[in-house]
Parts: C-alpha cells; sequence; structure tokens
C-alpha cells in the first residue's frame, strides 16, 4: 500500500508539472529496497518511456525489460491478468488522474502509455494520444510518445503483429482509393514482418506492387 502511494504520488506529480526527474528519482531509491515491487517497476518503466529519457537507445530496452518483469511478477501474482496492485494503480492513479484534469495532456498521454504497454490495446492508446495532442499540440512529450507507436507498428517494432494502425489505414485510402490502398499498406507489413512471413509464402503475394515509392506507408503527423 505504501508503495502505492509512492507511485500514485510521482505518477500525478510528473503528469501535472513534468516534474519527470523527481519521480524517477523516487522510482529508483525505491526499486532499490524492494526490486521485485510490481507498481515500481511498471511505475518507472513508464515514465522512463514517457519522459523521452536520454539517451533513449539505452532507456527504451531498459523500460521493455522492467515491465516484463512486471507483467511476469503480475501474472504470478494473479494467475491471469493483471494483479490488484497494477489494477489499483491503473485505477487509483493513471485513470483518476486523467478523471479530475481531462484536459490534461500528460494525464492523457500517461493513460495512453499504460494502455499502449501494460495492456496493449493500441488502437485505444493511439486515440488517446492524439486526444492529448488536441489537448496541447506543443507537448512534446505526447508527440514524441505518438510517433514511437507508430514506429513501433511498423513491420520492425515490437508491435509488428498488429498491423498498421486505423489511422495509417484512414490515411491510405483517402491518398489513393480505398481497396488498393489498403491492401498496399497490409502488403507492405507483411513483406516486413518476420512473423507473418509464413502467411506470405501461404498466400502467394506478388511483392513487385511495393517497388512504387507512392504506395509506401504513411508517417504519423
Amino acid at each position: 500500500m505504501q508503495h502505492e502511494f509512492v507511485s500514485c504520488s510521482s505518477l500525478t506529480r510528473a503528469a501535472r508539472d513534468n516534474q519527470f526527474k523527481g519521480a524517477l528519482l523516487v522510482y529508483e531509491a525505491v526499486l532499490k529496497v524492494a526490486p521485485e515491487d510490481i507498481e515500481m517497476l511498471a511505475g518507472l518503466a513508464l515514465l522512463l518511456i514517457y519522459s523521452c529519457r536520454y539517451p533513449t537507445k539505452l532507456t527504451w530496452p531498459r523500460a521493455l525489460e522492467l515491465l516484463a518483469q512486471a507483467q511476469t511478477l503480475s501474472h504470478a501474482a494473479s494467475g491471469a491478468g493483471l494483479s490488484e496492485s497494477l489494477t489499483a494503480v491503473e485505477e487509483n492513479c493513471v485513470y483518476w488522474k486523467l478523471f479530475l484534469e481531462p484536459k490534461n495532456a500528460n494525464a492523457i498521454g500517461i493513460y495512453a502509455l499504460f494502455l499502449q504497454c501494460i495492456h496493449r490495446e493500441l488502437e485505444k492508446a493511439e486515440l488517446l494520444y492524439r486526444r492529448a495532442i488536441d489537448a496541447d499540440p506543443t507537448n512534446e512529450f505526447v508527440l514524441e510518445n505518438y510517433r514511437r507507436l507508430e514506429r513501433e507498428r511498423t513491420p520492425d517494432g515490437i508491435y509488428s503483429s498488429a498491423g498498421p494502425s486505423k489511422i495509417a489505414r484512414w490515411r491510405a485510402e483517402v491518398r489513393g482509393g480505398r481497396t488498393a490502398s489498403y491492401e498496399v499498406l497490409v502488403l507492405e507489413h507483411l513483406r516486413g514482418c518476420a512473423r507473418c512471413a509464413q502467411e506470405v509464402a501461404r498466400v502467394g503475394l506478388q511483392w513487385a506492387v511495393m517497388d512504387d515509392a507512392a504506395a509506401r506507408a504513411p508517417r504519423a503527423r
């Protein structure tokens, strides 16, 4: 319970005042004492990602390792799904902060990141990121995390099996015609996704169509 309070206060302070450095120091200190605390592991991972902590080449892999450790401990504690500790953090900290300040771009962005990293609900996360951008179009934390989500849904990303987002598909449809553009986008995803290689071989897809540079997947705005 005490660690949950620390997690809540650190998350809400960071969301309110952009005090990410102070929040990260709190998480690091608690984890030295309780290295298997689920809330602290997940909280530190989320803040490392959301705050775009430099250098990202080091913090991104570390955050993924922390999340994997938190999820392993969570599943072991609950048998399936989220443990009570992570559920409490979501309901009492992340979502409650959003409820109190529905126009706070950081509060929206942190909840989007929770949906992305903990629940793997990528479409919902994307919608929340776009809502956060509407609330504050200049918020670099939100913008970078949204761009990262889009990048990680490409064939080389960690969410490659989810395919391109609905927004990316919609842009492709608008750009060149509903059926043709959507198929091109899916073909590009399948060609680059190692996990989809067997499916590509099964349907015997031809990749000559992808020689057209205009057929590439759209970038996040």
